[in-house]
């Protein structure tokens, strides 16, 4: 007898080949699903390796700024250096940042929407509250206290007022004052500086180390962020930063240093070995967070005449201890510190006091 040959059954006497349609087109549509994400990371990774980023979400109010700024050629490097911002995929736009409320003192009636030109930290603390609260309890945030002082004399009084605004206020910050519809006085904006006194009651901009519009976190990192205003006889730390030994290894290997990844990625020891700027008195280590108070690891402050220990100088000594342990070994680490704070006595028995008008102690004479 021939055999007949047909699709297997299974013992009630139904072929599975309907069973087995479904799992191949089950395991098909899986792979094409995987196959389809794994393309999209592939893409973005790429972007983001071009520099270009994500592609930015405009929604319709933002496309109506937009367009009219494009028309009329107004701003339009502000919109593209925004483009390539982390705000612009996330839909954080024009009227996410400058749209204002009635009664603001700055606010102004723009194309049928009130808006203010400043951007204060009040603004951006809507979504970076503890960064925005850190920055504002800084020496930074009081950089236009300076307004006032025998500094501020020589510049405003003794050479004139333009001197205050294209000087020292680039750096301090300024007073800020609003003259009718909202209209920012042209002595007093524009204006960047870390101290400048807004408006709306708040201190600083931060768009002082994270230059608008990209806001870019590897712009900050730069020394030349921090040098645009360290810098000069009575300020001179991005000289000694760069003719140090970590500011020349920084230089040479500057394309290794990953300035643009997320903090929790960019760890000195582990993600990148030359430090900045930010590294030190900033960013985050394997044992502490980022902090906008630059002032959380300095124990010393040698502005004074006689140098002086800050407030809480055990716990900020500790915390910059930290930073130098994740690449340099504990003994190092103590030993540069009874280094440096051997010279910094020394400087104030054999040169603050005296010039105090304190006596110079025998042990020096």
């Amino acid at each position: 007898m021939e055999e007949t040959r047909g699709e297997p059954s299974t013992p009630g006497g139904h072929p599975q080949n309907g069973k087995s349609n479904f799992t191949r087109y089950m395991i098909g549509g899986l792979c094409l699903v995987l196959f389809l994400a794994l393309t999209a990371v592939g893409y973005v990774q790429v972007e983001e390796r071009r520099g270009g980023g994500l592609r930015p979400f405009v929604s319709a109010e933002n496309k109506r700024c937009i367009d009219c700024h494009v028309a009329k050629d107004v701003a339009i490097g502000g919109i593209n250096d925004w483009k390539l911002s982390a705000h612009a995929p996330k839909g954080i736009g024009c009227v996410e940042c400058h749209k204002a409320e009635r009664g603001d003192a700055d606010a102004y009636e723009h194309e049928g929407t009130l808006v203010s030109t400043l951007v204060t930290p009040k603004d951006c603390m809507r979504c970076h509250e503890k960064e925005a609260q850190e920055f504002a309890k800084s020496h930074h945030a009081k950089a236009a206290q300076f307004i006032g002082s025998l500094d501020n004399f020589l510049g405003n009084v003794v050479e004139g007022p333009e001197v205050g605004t294209t000087g020292c206020a680039g750096c301090h910050g300024s007073v800020v004052k609003v003259m009718e519809k909202g209209k920012l006085h042209p002595a007093t904006w524009p204006n960047s500086g870390i101290g400048r006194v807004n408006p709306d009651g708040s201190k600083g901009t931060c768009s002082a180390c994270h230059a608008r519009h990209s806001f870019s976190v590897a712009q900050a990192r730069q020394p030349e962020s921090c040098g645009r205003c360290h810098m000069g006889p009575d300020h001179p730390q991005i000289e000694a930063y760069y003719e140090s030994k970590h500011g020349v290894m920084f230089t040479a290997n500057k394309e290794k240093m990953k300035l643009n990844h997320p903090k929790e990625k960019w760890l000195p020891g582990k993600d990148y070995l030359f430090p900045t700027c930010a590294t030190c008195h900033m960013s985050a280590t394997g044992s502490q967070e980022v902090t906008h108070d630059v002032g959380d690891r300095i124990s010393w402050t040698l502005r004074p005449v006689i140098s002086t220990r800050l407030e809480n100088y055990e716990t900020r000594r500790k915390a910059m201890t930290q930073v130098c342990s994740s690449c340099h070994s504990g003994e190092i680490v103590e030993r540069f510190f009874t280094q440096l704070d051997s010279g910094v006595t020394l400087y104030n028995e054999k040169f603050g006091k005296p010039a105090n008008g304190q006596d110079y102690p025998d042990a020096l004479r």
